[in-house]
């Protein structure tokens, strides 16, 4: 298994926040762990064995992107994640973040295929605002009731936070 650091610089980042180190008993972090792909068997396997060693409640894959091969216009890409991680996550409701970018064009939706909106039951799109400081969370899909589909977010530093300032229409 990839080894797993609660120092490094995470540690820092999460007391920026303000939590405290006894806080983050409970955080298991894999900076750049060696594994196969995670939208190929072996991948998949190796994933699925961090599972059980971990039993994460959460997983964040920061970038997606960085986790799985093969051209990300392609909807196999996706798809064979899915089949490999995704569907095993959703089978141990285990629930899962998939961080993905924009591409150049911001009108557009997130870069590659299409198919990375199937699998997901929610899709928020974060644009800044004003920099480093405020930022606007648009809803694009929902597969379960939220109450608001726009959030302007007000960023702190001391402790480093995010903050709801209003629904959009009451910031407008």
């Amino acid at each position: 298994f990839p080894s797993h650091d609660k120092v490094g610089d995470v540690i820092p980042r999460f007391e920026d926040m303000g939590f405290k180190r006894d806080e983050l008993d409970n955080l298991t972090y894999l900076s750049f762990p060696q594994i196969p792909s995670l939208n190929l068997k072996e991948g998949g396997e190796i994933f699925t064995q961090l599972l059980k060693k971990f039993q994460p409640k959460l997983v964040i894959l920061d970038t997606f992107s960085r986790f799985v091969e093969g051209d990300e216009n392609q909807a196999i890409t996706v798809q064979e994640f899915y089949k490999q991680c995704g569907i095993v996550m959703k089978r141990e409701k285990i629930a899962y973040i998939r961080i993905d970018h924009m591409g150049k064009d911001e009108d557009k939706k997130v870069r590659g295929t299409i198919a990375k909106r199937d699998d997901v039951d929610l899709i928020w799109k974060m644009k800044e605002v004003s920099p480093n400081s405020r930022f606007e969370l648009i809803n694009e899909k929902s597969r379960v009731p939220i109450s608001e589909k726009r959030l302007i977010l007000d960023r702190t530093t001391k402790p480093l936070a995010h903050r709801i300032l209003s629904c959009y229409r009451d910031w407008e």
